[in-house]
């Protein structure tokens, strides 16, 4: 099947993208009500902050695998995996 199927569902949408999605529906469903915007506001701070953390650690693993000698360009996970 090819990525991003209906009959796949919700679980293969990326983290990022439903993160920013739930962020946009999020701030225009609370146009108007300060504690929706605000609750937008802190799901944007927390979405970006869980990425750099999956980017941290996504460099941290690959600078120590390729520091003990690995060859892991073709096995390693892409960011595109995290991030779209």
């Amino acid at each position: 099947m090819e990525r991003g199927s209906s009959s796949e569902g919700y679980e293969r949408i990326p983290p990022a993208r439903r993160a920013a999605i739930l962020c946009a529906t999020t701030w225009l469903s609370g146009i108007g009500d300060t504690g929706k915007v605000s609750k937008a506001h802190s799901i944007f701070f927390y979405a970006v902050f869980g990425l750099v953390i999956a980017l941290a650690a996504w460099l941290i693993v690959k600078a120590i695998v390729t520091g003990l000698g690995g060859d892991d360009h073709r096995r390693a996970v892409s960011l595109n995996h995290i991030f779209f």
